[in-house]
Formats: structure tokens, C-alpha cells, sequence
């Protein structure tokens, strides 16, 4: 069986997509032919666009992922693999479903982007596999329009659980409370109300690893709030680790829209605790291991809910929470679970 998932970053930017679509495939391609399409020129948006040229999938961004999707026409016309998933959106959908329909290839679509147009338009286009992140994502699925051919298996992101657990912490000058908080600086992922937040704890320090649109203005406002307790870095996955395992406390609170956020897999696998978005799907993945609050919560609020994370037991309870919650997550689970959908379509 042959398998290629196409990204259109994979190559040059480190998010939790593309650390979805690496620890994936680096497992299942012990079990089948596995290839990655990706462009070697790819950029995150340096600036942000009305919301109509996001939804129309006209920004500068969206006419170069189309663009980099009909050149691999060819590509797939000649490999012909047995499924596809696609993980970006946008009009290259449309020619993408036409091929696959009439080669056979059975066409997967990830729940990436999140309830909301996106996937909307993605459930739209009725490919073979819709795949939830959740189960709260599942029933949102079910619940707006979709063909009744598409698939709609629950299977969540992963982490590896051992590389965030043994990993050395690394050297650093920041103060306890070590706040860290790993989000790409866009606007769903309120990193202003973090930044402000952990300015009204007394002592606390904040490491923000991320980059995008509004990394010149979060910087202003971290370092005028913060002053030298705060610090940004751009670091490639496989340095991340450490960063997690020198940091005391996690803190993300995105928008409800986000579609999962491995980040709060690896926390939990670096063993911290957590302050997360107060939402469904946040209490699905991080289960009894954080304290959630509002996204749109004081800098009081947050300081009090990084306290709070602080003091939870962190004794015999606390390690077999951990242990629980992240066996439903270990990428060794979800890659079986991969496997046995495919197996599923190729004998369907």
C-alpha cells in the first residue's frame, strides 16, 4: 500500500502540523510505502489579510498553495498511490477530489484547521475520510452539512511521550516560576493576555517559542511588560524538549476554534502543569492535569490560575493522571489506529 501526505510547509516551518505529519509517517512507514510533498520555498504570512480574501482562499498565501498543488499534478498522476491526506485548504480541493474520484485514490482530509470554515468547506467536498481530532469535533462534523460516504473516525494527535520525558533541561537565566507558553504568534492564541498575565505575577518569568505575523509587537509588549523575564525563540522541534523539562508551569489559551494543540501533549509529557482554554476539547486532551479558565480572562485571573497550577499535588496521584491521560495520545496508538483505517478503505 501506498501512502503521500502533502503539506505544503512541511519543509521549512515547525508547527504541530508538521509535527503531526513527521511523527506519523516516520511510524507508518514500517508498514507501508510512505512518501511526504512539500515546498522547498514555503513561508508562514508575514502580515495578516482581510477575513474575505481568508475565506475566498485568495491571500498571497493561499494562490502560492495552489499554485505548489497543481504542479504535483503530474506527480500524482504517475505514483497513483493508494490514499492521499491532504492537509491545507483551499481551492486545489476541488481538483484534488475530481482526481481522486477517478483514480480510485482514496482521499483523507485531518480536522487540522479546527470547527469553522475551513473544514467546513473540507466536509463539503465529501472526501473518503474526515478525520476528528475529538470526539467534540466529531459531533461538530455530524452536525453541519457532510456527505453520508464520509468516514468520521475519532483519531487524535500524538507525542512522544519518552523524548519530552528524559530530555535534559537546558541552561537558562530565567526566574522561577518558569512560565513557558509554545504557539505560533498569531491571533487565536492570545499570547498578548499571557504576556500581560504573567506580568502581574510577582516573580514569574515567560518563554514564548513561536514565530509568525505579530512576533515585532509581542516582543514591544513582552519586553516593556516583562523586561529581561521575557524571552522569545524560534526553535526547531528537535530542540524543543529541553525547553519543556526547564520550564515549571505551561500556558495556552487559544481560541475555542483551535483545532487540538499538540503543545499541551508535550507539557504533559515534560510532566508540567498546565493552564489551558476552558473548552471541550482542552479538557479532552490535558484531562485532570491543568487548570482551565476563560480565553478572555483578566491578567489577575491568569496569574491566579499559574498559582493555582502550581500548587496541584504533584505526588502518586498526579504521575498515574499523567500516565493515563497519555496513553491515549502516544503516537505508537494513533499510528495503529492509522493502519487499521487503511486497511478498512483498501478492503472497503
Amino acid at each position: 500500500m501506498k501512502l503521500v501526505v502533502v503539506n505544503y510547509y512541511q519543509a521549512n516551518i515547525h508547527r504541530g502540523l508538521e509535527t503531526y505529519v513527521r511523527e506519523l509517517t516516520s511510524r507508518l512507514h514500517h508498514n507501508l510505502q510512505t512518501d511526504v510533498w512539500s515546498s522547498n520555498s514555503a513561508r508562514l504570512p508575514t502580515s495578516l489579510f482581510p477575513r474575505v480574501l481568508h475565506r475566498l482562499f485568495l491571500t498571497p498565501t493561499d494562490l502560492s498553495i495552489l499554485t505548489f498543488y497543481l504542479y504535483q499534478i503530474p506527480k500524482l498522476l504517475q505514483v497513483r498511490p493508494d490514499f492521499i491526506i491532504i492537509t491545507n485548504c483551499g481551492w486545489h480541493l476541488l481538483f484534488y477530489r475530481l482526481l481522486t474520484f477517478i483514480l480510485d485514490i482514496k482521499l483523507i482530509l485531518i480536522g487540522q484547521s479546527g470547527p469553522g470554515w475551513d473544514d467546513r468547506f473540507n466536509l463539503l467536498l465529501a472526501p473518503d475520510v474526515f478525520i476528528c481530532l475529538s470526539p467534540h469535533q466529531q459531533l461538530w462534523a455530524k452536525s453541519v452539512f457532510h456527505w453520508p460516504g464520509t468516514l468520521l473516525p475519532i483519531i487524535p494527535n500524538g507525542v512522544d511521550v519518552k523524548k519530552f520525558y528524559r530530555a535534559s533541561p537546558i541552561m537558562t537565566k530565567q526566574s522561577h516560576p518558569r512560565v513557558l507558553c509554545v504557539a505560533a504568534t498569531i491571533p487565536s492564541k492570545n499570547i498578548f493576555a499571557v504576556i500581560h498575565g504573567v506580568a502581574s505575577h510577582p516573580h514569574a518569568s515567560l518563554t514564548l517559542l513561536g514565530d509568525g505575523p505579530l512576533s515585532g509587537s509581542i516582543d514591544v509588549e513582552g519586553r516593556s511588560k516583562l523586561k529581561s523575564r521575557y524571552l522569545r525563540l524560534t526553535v526547531p522541534h528537535e530542540d524543543i524538549a529541553p525547553y519543556y523539562t526547564a520550564s515549571d508551569i505551561f500556558i495556552l489559551i487559544s481560541d475555542s476554534s483551535e483545532a487540538f494543540g499538540i503543545a499541551y501533549l508535550e507539557a504533559l509529557a515534560a510532566g508540567l502543569p498546565i493552564v489551558a482554554t476552558d473548552d471541550e476539547l482542552r479538557r479532552f486532551i490535558v484531562g485532570d492535569c491543568g487548570v482551565f479558565i476563560s480565553s478572555w480572562s483578566t491578567p489577575q485571573e491568569i496569574a491566579i490560575a499559574l498559582d493555582q497550577a502550581l500548587k496541584l499535588p504533584r505526588g502518586h496521584r498526579w504521575q498515574a493522571d499523567l500516565k493515563k491521560q497519555l496513553q491515549n495520545f502516544s503516537w505508537d496508538t494513533i499510528s495503529d489506529k492509522y493502519m487499521q483505517l487503511f486497511h478498512q478503505l483498501k478492503h472497503s
